[in-house]
């Protein structure tokens, strides 16, 4: 949210120092640099702007995750109004996209969001494609996770998306969170075992989609000339 407010203000676009970062969102596919776009952003530091006749301190380490505004003689209401503002700059710019976010190094970090993803642009079985749409609708009503809260119930669904590539399963998901309005939370578990499997869970928000990768290698290692059953989604 801070970032993006001050990569949009003028004194960052003059800055004299950047960060360069290849788009991960194309990551794995072949092609050229124009396939993989770069992105600019603020150099890690500390460094000082003007804003409404206030003058602010802006320091990012990157290393440790942590972003944060001070001010020299500023009051609190005018540090919660620049706040304010970053806050609807990013809403702005979120409203048409799914956030996402990855788990590395023991730490949700966000990713590029994605465009919403319109769900009749998904070709699936349209009786299948209601009938979880459904599902998910009743899950996500406050009176389902009431039922599960009195009982003692853990308070989550889970689908499994199986198949060859190219049938729907990424599109359908990003769809699925599009509608609902809901985070994409990306967890490759094949990179944890039994005793740090929980830690990222405990770190999420109560609404969200977990997406749990490579489930079909977790405790297991594959060979270039293994062979499996595939099915449709």
């Amino acid at each position: 949210m801070l970032i993006s407010w001050v990569c949009s203000q003028p004194f960052a676009r003059s800055a004299r120092s950047s960060l360069a970062i290849v788009d991960r969102s194309h990551a794995g596919e072949r092609g050229d640099a124009n396939k993989k776009p770069l992105h600019y952003s603020l150099w890690n530091g500390l460094f000082y702007f003007w804003h409404k006749y206030s003058l602010f301190v802006f320091e990012r380490q990157q290393s440790h995750g942590e972003l944060g505004f001070t001010g020299e003689e500023v009051s609190i209401s005018v540090l919660r109004e620049l706040l304010d503002e970053c806050r609807r700059h990013y809403l702005a710019l979120v409203q048409k996209k799914t956030s996402v976010f990855e788990h590395d190094k023991a730490r949700w970090k966000p990713s590029k969001p994605k465009s919403k993803i319109d769900m009749s642009t998904v070709i699936i079985n349209e009786k299948l494609k209601e009938m979880l749409l459904g599902d998910v609708a009743e899950f996500l009503n406050p009176k389902v996770r009431k039922w599960y809260s009195k009982r003692g119930i853990s308070y989550q669904r889970g689908y499994l998306f199986y198949g060859p590539p190219g049938t729907g399963k990424s599109s359908f998901r990003f769809s699925i969170a599009g509608k609902f309005d809901l985070d994409i939370y990306i967890l490759n578990i094949s990179s944890l075992d039994n005793r740090n499997l929980k830690f990222p869970f405990a770190e999420l928000p109560q609404h969200c989609i977990v997406l749990l990768e490579d489930v079909d290698a977790a405790g297991s290692k594959r060979t270039p000339n293994s062979n499996a059953d595939v099915g449709q989604p």
